[in-house]
């Protein structure tokens, strides 16, 4: 099939090195592995180097100087306002190149104001599949700014019923579509998932001063609150008063970071604690491969929605795994057999599990086998196959 990718959000660039960015890539690679004709159509194409053996167009409206002087809510309703056009512009795009070529499949990742895929789908007349990552509107409303927020729930609900099939991350996700418009018998749960041959128990390690012959705590992803990177701090300063011979590895950068420098500081704990900022995902799995134990310390959150791309991640280093016991975490790992679970925000219950497996040797080995055969199951080859699974039987429909 020719499968046109949308992403009509500028702040998730094509070629970027940020989660969503990464997301985008593995899923237009992995439809391109399994033989279809991928085109990506952007609003943002990004500055870093190209990475993806298919053609990605850059797309968007004109863009308007802003006025210095204009209010904080003027400036969110004009980068609104360009959202919307640039979905405009992307829908037009499509279209002329169903014109030109034939499309067969457009498949967009759910952008806030973007009905570019919906439009063009019904244009040309063939199936739509909307992949939900997260419930974006909320998001926006409570943690940045939205100002039209009628007008994003009226494009949320359009597409998401006018979908033939959407994708969501979990659970919770799926949850959201649903109450959004989207028909229960297209809503499809994929979870993120993992390039087993990028992250490899085969892939070099990184070298790390003052770690040798200590068991090595590895952890990686952004540096916030809701990802209980303080919580692994408090249970490493614990873990250490019991027992030395360990080293906490941290690649990542966020708002904690300046309070993850001081932490270490503070307990004296620069000889047992490497800092890496943040590190681009090609090179991620070198620094993975240099920990013996990878932990993902989520606290206790009512509204745990995520599909954690480092947990397949983890899993995928063929390491031993240790996560809070909380959303689609605790339907992934199974205790003991390809992973260990504890209670989030239970720093005594974190400290002690990873004194318990750093003196295991046989445990750890166990885990890391149980957690490779997990990832080689969570294939983003697996996840584009069953995202676009049986949709060529839907045919071109009547715009």
């Amino acid at each position: 099939m020719h499968i046109v990718y949308v992403v009509a959000d500028r702040g998730i660039p094509v070629y970027g090195s940020k989660g969503a960015s990464v997301h985008v890539q593995q899923i237009v690679n992995a439809l391109h592995k399994l033989g279809h004709q991928v085109t990506v159509v952007a609003a943002s194409r990004g500055d870093e180097a190209p990475c993806l053996p298919v053609p990605v167009q850059q797309v968007r409206s004109e863009d308007h100087v802003a006025n210095d002087g204009e209010s904080r809510d003027r400036r969110v309703q004009a980068r609104e306002r360009r959202a919307m056009r640039d979905a405009e512009c992307i829908a037009g795009h499509i279209q002329r190149l169903g014109s030109a070529t034939r499309v067969d499949l457009v498949y967009e990742r759910f952008c806030l104001f973007s009905r570019a895929g919906l439009t063009a789908a019904r244009t040309l007349g063939v199936p739509l599949v909307v992949e939900l990552n997260s419930p974006l509107r909320l998001e926006q409303r409570e943690y940045r700014d939205l100002i039209h927020e009628a007008e994003a729930a009226a494009v949320e609900h359009d597409v998401l019923a006018g979908a033939d099939r959407v994708i969501a991350v979990s659970e919770p996700v799926a949850d959201y579509a649903r109450g959004c418009g989207a028909a229960a018998a297209r809503v499809v749960v994929l979870p993120n998932a993992v390039d087993p041959e990028q992250f490899s128990p085969e892939v070099p390690r990184i070298e790390l001063p003052h770690a040798a012959n200590r068991t090595v705590i590895g952890f990686s992803g952004s540096l916030k609150p809701w990802h209980g990177i303080d919580n692994l701090m408090h249970a490493f300063r614990e873990l250490l008063a019991h027992d030395a011979g360990f080293h906490l590895l941290i690649a990542g950068t966020g708002p904690l970071e300046t309070w993850v420098n001081g932490f270490v500081a503070g307990a004296g704990l620069e000889d047992h604690v490497t800092t890496l900022g943040w590190c681009p995902n090609h090179e991620l799995p070198a620094v993975l491969a240099a920990a013996d134990i990878l932990v993902a310390p989520y606290p206790p959150l009512d509204d745990f929605y995520f599909s954690p791309l480092k947990l397949f991640e983890y899993l995928a280093m063929g390491r031993a795994v240790v996560a809070s016991d909380v959303g689609q975490i605790s339907a992934v790992l199974r205790h003991r057999e390809n992973g260990l679970l504890v209670p989030p925000g239970d720093r005594q219950a974190l400290a002690r599990t990873l004194r318990d497996l750093g003196e295991d040797p046989p445990l750890r080995l166990s885990l890391s086998r149980g957690a490779r055969e997990t990832a080689l199951r969570n294939t983003w080859q697996h996840t584009a196959a069953a995202a676009i699974d049986g949709l060529h039987a839907v045919g071109r429909r009547i715009a």
